[in-house]
This record gives structure tokens, C-alpha cells and sequence, in this order.
């Protein structure tokens, strides 16, 4: 009984590391990786982590229209901490075989 029972564990805990690793190339995928580089960048910089006590998450809303068209895209990254956020917004341009941030404008501020 007590077998089976540690069987279901081992499973039960495989499955959840592959589902995450799964999700995690997923998620990758979909994300313009100028963007995670900025999320990078934002959660490791000590000068960021002190404005914002401490990576806590982020999200980020972008133009999927433009962005699968090559176009100029809008984008918007938001860096949560546990004191304070940062709210980045721009413009990405695809230059090069390569998106990069063209434009950008940064503001921490207080949760609301």
C-alpha cells in the first residue's frame, strides 16, 4: 500500500517538472525575446532591486499584429518588486534579423 502510494508521488512529481519545463519553451516561444532580455536585465540589475525591493514578477502586453507583421510594435513591461514596480513602455523595430528596443520610456512607481 504504502509503495503504490510513493509510486503516485514520483509520478505525480515528474509530471509537474515536465509540464513546467514544457510550459517554460511555450512560454518562450511566444515572447519576443527583446522583451526577456529586458526582464532579464530589470530582475538581476542591483541598482533596480533596490528602487523596487526585490524581483517579484513581471508582465507584458505588446501588439501581436504588428509584431508578426515585422512592423514597428508598441510594447509595454511591467517589473514587479515587493515595495515598487517598473512600468517600461516603447517601441521595438525588427533591425539587423534582430527586434531591439528603439524607444523607451521608464517609471518606477508605488503600487496603486
Amino acid at each position: 500500500m504504502k509503495r503504490n502510494w510513493l509510486q503516485y508521488i514520483i509520478l505525480f512529481v515528474f509530471v509537474n517538472i515536465l509540464l513546467g519545463v514544457i510550459l517554460n519553451k511555450i512560454f518562450d516561444s511566444v515572447t519576443p525575446s527583446v522583451l526577456n532580455e529586458a526582464v532579464e536585465y530589470f530582475s538581476t540589475d542591483n541598482t533596480v532591486l533596490k528602487k523596487i525591493g526585490g524581483y517579484r514578477t513581471f508582465k507584458y502586453n505588446f501588439d501581436s499584429n504588428d509584431y508578426d507583421a515585422y512592423k514597428p510594435t508598441k510594447f509595454e513591461l511591467q517589473i514587479f518588486g515587493y515595495e515598487r514596480g517598473v512600468k517600461m513602455t516603447g517601441i521595438m523595430e525588427y533591425k539587423n534579423s534582430r527586434w531591439l528596443i528603439t524607444k523607451a520610456d521608464t517609471l518606477y512607481r508605488e503600487f496603486e
